[in-house]
């Protein structure tokens, strides 16, 4: 994995089961995502807050970041 293809994430831990972390940008849990625990690094800072180091698509579906604007998703069905 190229570094392009990680962010790095101020986060809130809700909860952790031996598979994933329940992550939030704001410490608000209705808008926390799942990540794989085997996906995402996290560098703790307290309690709850962390520095979350994971791959750009696993922020994306998890709902932590965004697209940006102009940057096109690719298509599920595409080449099929």
């Amino acid at each position: 994995m190229s570094k392009p293809d990680l962010v790095y994430l101020d986060v809130f831990l809700h909860s952790r089961t031996p598979k994933g972390l329940h992550l939030s940008r704001t410490g608000d849990l209705r808008h926390a995502g799942w990540v794989a625990e085997s996906l995402c690094t996290l560098a703790m800072r307290g309690e709850v807050q962390a520095l979350a180091t994971m791959p750009r698509w696993a922020a994306l579906q998890a709902g932590l970041i965004q697209t940006r604007a102009g940057e096109e998703q690719p298509g599920l069905f595409e080449g099929c």
